[in-house]
């Protein structure tokens, strides 16, 4: 074969392939459940249990009429309410452990509209959240 033509057919391909990884992905397994895009905040919580950790994005209107929007990012401890209140979108992050990587979930009225894979995650423990799993750390902190 044409040395030209092969380098071409990898070029093709290359063109192809990479604008694939920008998509994000349509579910999220955890444990053995699957959450998908449509999915609600509440459906997602009783599938894979508390995230280990959330963004909140508010929008907040100035003094001039114009909007601004603010992302604050609250730590999520399991079994502990959380007093901030969110009136945009929301972002969970569901840590697999070094074997696995982070997951981002986004929600929009609470609903899951988005997600996506990170970088390799750090959790130590299980590889990835189950919501029987956080019940239990729940029970055991209840005690």
């Amino acid at each position: 074969m044409n040395p030209w033509f092969i380098r071409m057919i990898g070029v093709v391909a290359m063109i192809l392939v990479v604008p694939l990884s920008a998509y994000g992905d349509s579910n999220f397994r955890c444990g053995d459940s699957l959450v998908t895009i449509g999915d609600t905040a509440y459906h997602v919580m009783s599938q894979c249990g508390a995230p280990d950790s959330r963004e909140f994005s508010v929008v907040e209107e100035k003094v001039s009429g114009k909007k601004k929007r603010k992302t604050k990012k609250v730590t999520v401890v399991p079994g502990k309410r959380s007093e901030f209140a969110s009136s945009g979108d929301e972002i969970w992050h569901y840590d697999c452990g070094p074997e696995g990587y982070v997951h981002i979930l986004t929600f929009s009225k609470s609903r899951l509209t988005s997600i996506q894979s990170g970088g390799r995650g750090t959790r130590r423990g299980m590889p990835c959240p189950m919501a029987s799993e956080w019940t239990r750390r729940k029970e055991v902190a209840n005690e």
